[in-house]
């Protein structure tokens, strides 16, 4: 069932088979640009509460800032 795998309508929103992102908190890693940035401002638009995670601090401060979320800088890689 391709809306089980998340497929898209036409307005990008996920379709049923997905978690309520209004119910806690998305934390993106990556957040400051590209994808991660993309990610982050999907998920605030959908209602989550989200932390926007980034090696780059200011990148993630300011993401966060434009979709009302709170920022961390961390590395992740090993």
């Amino acid at each position: 069932d391709p809306a089980a795998l998340g497929r898209r309508d036409g307005a990008g929103e996920l379709l049923k088979g997905r978690p309520d992102p209004t119910r806690g908190v998305a934390i993106v890693t990556g957040g400051a640009s590209g994808i991660g940035r993309a990610s982050a401002h999907a998920l605030a638009a959908r209602g989550a509460r989200v932390v926007v995670a980034d090696v780059d601090g200011e990148g993630a401060t300011r993401v966060a800032a434009e979709i009302g979320g709170e920022a961390e800088t961390v590395d992740v890689t090993d």
